[in-house]
């Protein structure tokens, strides 16, 4: 079974879990773990370490899995004792081909450097992702309605390896203001993307 799972990321996470592991073995620390399941199957697994009889969390794991069963996607979280909240840091997507073999995509926020790693490639996003700094071009405007859109472009691939086209519609009906989001995947890959706003309305 071959994997597509190698770059300098994933050697330095490689690298992180042997180094604990040798600690570990020099000094042996007790660790307790709290598992869910949901039809025989674990969705999630949280990581205790057992210290002077208080329990400190330390890992979470999340699991999904595809309609033959097998895991698709897992995500880990670290706990930040500071902010008291679970922070990402790594997840890894898993594709099942015909002839046997694996094929995985993962990725690591670094979230003191505002980047992450896809696949051994780092990317400078930033915290905010990249389009409240982007032109978006109105694609219709309507009595009632107008839609913006933006596709990729080099600066976009710099920090967001994908092509894709990203509309944002906002809609009056009655006395409600609709937004709506669409996101189209024009690649030939699998895309991974995440959507957040805050939007403020002057009445």
């Amino acid at each position: 079974m071959k994997t597509a799972f190698a770059g300098k990321g994933i050697m330095a996470l490689i690298f992180t879990f042997l180094c604990s592991f040798a600690v570990s073995a020099v000094t042996p620390k007790d660790y307790l773990y709290d598992t869910k399941e949901e039809n025989g199957k674990i969705v999630s697994k949280v990581v205790y370490l057992q210290e002077d009889g208080m329990l400190n969390k330390q890992v979470r794991y999340e699991f999904q899995y595809n309609s033959e069963g097998k895991v698709s996607e897992k995500t880990a979280y670290r706990w930040n004792g500071s902010k008291d909240e679970w922070t990402p840091f790594y997840q890894i997507h898993y594709q099942y081909v015909e002839d046997g073999q694996i094929k995985t995509h993962y990725g690591m926020w670094d979230a003191k450097k505002k980047a992450y790693t896809l696949n051994g490639k780092r990317y400078d996003m930033g915290i905010h992702g990249f389009l409240s700094r982007s032109e978006m071009a109105v694609e219709s405007n309507e009595t009632d309605s107008c839609t913006l859109v933006l596709t990729d472009s080099e600066e976009t691939r710099a920090v967001y390896p994908y092509a894709f086209a990203f509309r944002l519609n906002y809609r009056l009906e009655e006395d409600t203001v609709k937004i709506t989001f669409r996101v189209e995947n024009r690649d030939e890959k699998t895309m991974y993307f995440g959507l957040g706003g805050h939007p403020g309305i002057n009445v």
